[in-house]
Formats: C-alpha cells, sequence, structure tokens
C-alpha cells in the first residue's frame, strides 16, 4: 500500500471519528431539547385544563347574572315607579297646601301691619294726650 493511500485512511478514520463524537453530542443535545419540549407540552396541558375550568366557571358565573338581571331590572323599574309616585303625590300635595299657607301668611303680615300701626296711632295718641295737659279733647 501507497502512503498516501495510509494518510488518507487515517484520515478518513479520524474524520469518521470525528463525525461519530459530533453525532453523538448532537443525539445527547437533541435528546435534551426533546425532554424540555416534553415538559412544556405537559405545563401547557396542564395551563390548557386550567384555563377550561376557568372559562367554565366564567360561563357559569355568566348564566347566573343572565338569570339575575332580569330581576334586578323589574326592582329598578319598580323603585322608579314609585320614586316617580312619590313624586307627583308631593307635587300634588304641595299644590294643594301652598295656597292656602300663602294665604295664611298673607293675613299674618296684614295682622302684624295692622297691629303695628294701631299700636303706633296708640303710642302716638298717648304721648299727645300728656302734651295737652291730660285732656282728652284734642
Amino acid at each position: 500500500m501507497n502512503v498516501a493511500w495510509q494518510i488518507s485512511l487515517v484520515v478518513m478514520a479520524i474524520a469518521f471519528v470525528a463525525i461519530a463524537v459530533v453525532a453523538v453530542r448532537t443525539m445527547g443535545r437533541l435528546q435534551k431539547a426533546l425532554e424540555e419540549f416534553s415538559k412544556t407540552a405537559e405545563a401547557v396541558r396542564a395551563t390548557v385544563v386550567q384555563a377550561e375550568a376557568v372559562t367554565r366557571d366564567a360561563q357559569n358565573l355568566l348564566a347566573s347574572f343572565r338569570e339575575v338581571v332580569p330581576t334586578f331590572r323589574r326592582v329598578a323599574n319598580r323603585f322608579e315607579q314609585v320614586g316617580d309616585r312619590a313624586a307627583g303625590l308631593s307635587n300634588a300635595l304641595l299644590n294643594e297646601v301652598e295656597q292656602p299657607v300663602r294665604t295664611v301668611l298673607a293675613v299674618m303680615n296684614g295682622v302684624r301691619s295692622g297691629t303695628r300701626t294701631l299700636m303706633e296711632n296708640l303710642a302716638r295718641r298717648g304721648r299727645q294726650l300728656h302734651r295737652n295737659g291730660g285732656s282728652e279733647h284734642v
């Protein structure tokens, strides 16, 4: 055998060993990557299960709200009706009471004014009597 052939065979053997070493390392890394992917897939499955449970709970809650909302609307409408009736009743009551109260206030002001005028006139007359020497003829 020729020396060149022998060197070529040695180089090819070394290359084959290098390729084998690289292939083994690559397989090890690929195996680690697959294990990580498997763990990630497992975590995703668990998360999906939890998300499905949360979605179910949200749907149940929404269904409960759908059942309760009409009742709340009816109650709110009844409160509105009662409020409207109370406002109408208050308005009617004020309309009925307002004019008599105004009349009473006007009469009270008139009585007060008349009383003040009467008292002033009586006081003035009493002063005039004293100046005249007590005689009632003015």
